[in-house]
């Protein structure tokens, strides 16, 4: 006897959400030392929405959890974006495709941030915008203290470090 065994292999193919993150850079300085400001941006999966903002911190080296810490988001378009960092007077940004991206948990890590107050180091608009951006699922961020240094080596030490950012900023 004799026996015949037909097996069928389907192959299902799952799309991957592509979305994109952006980082911007503003000129500041404390005490006469330029350390820089950034901003963060990300695309809403399957649209042409963005979502994008930063604590200022309100000009303070310190805001206690749950005050005002000067974070602000909007919404819109690439193209409002890109206008409403510029009328903030920023000068310059970077952005990668961000693969899997996960808009829910940075809704969640924005919330988070707009109540945790503020301290110019170790909870400032570098490490909030970290943290907004990998809860995303942006990779590459450079290991600089400075949000002038981080910003500047984004595109090179970030790429390094697994992202695919821009290895040049464009100005604004």
């Amino acid at each position: 006897m004799i026996f015949i065994v037909m097996i069928s292999i389907s192959i299902v193919v799952i799309p991957v959400e592509l979305g994109e993150a952006c980082v911007f850079y503003k000129q500041f300085s404390l005490v006469s030392i330029e350390i820089g400001h950034i901003g963060w941006g990300l695309q809403i999966s399957g649209t042409s929405t963005y979502v994008y903002g930063s604590t200022d911190g309100q000009e303070a080296l310190h805001i206690p959890k749950g005050q005002p810490n000067g974070y602000w988001k909007d919404q819109g378009s690439y193209e409002s974006m890109i206008n409403v960092f510029k009328s903030k007077d920023y000068i310059s940004y970077n952005c990668e495709k961000v693969e899997n991206n996960n808009v829910n948990a940075a809704y969640i890590k924005m919330a988070e941030i707009k109540a945790n107050g503020y301290d110019v180091i170790g909870n400032n608009c570098l490490d909030h915008t970290i943290a907004i951006l990998i809860s995303y699922n942006a990779k590459g961020f450079p290991t600089e203290f400075l949000p002038k240094d981080w910003f500047s080596d984004l595109g090179t030490e970030g790429n390094n470090n697994g992202g695919s950012w821009s290895p040049e900023s464009i100005g604004l």
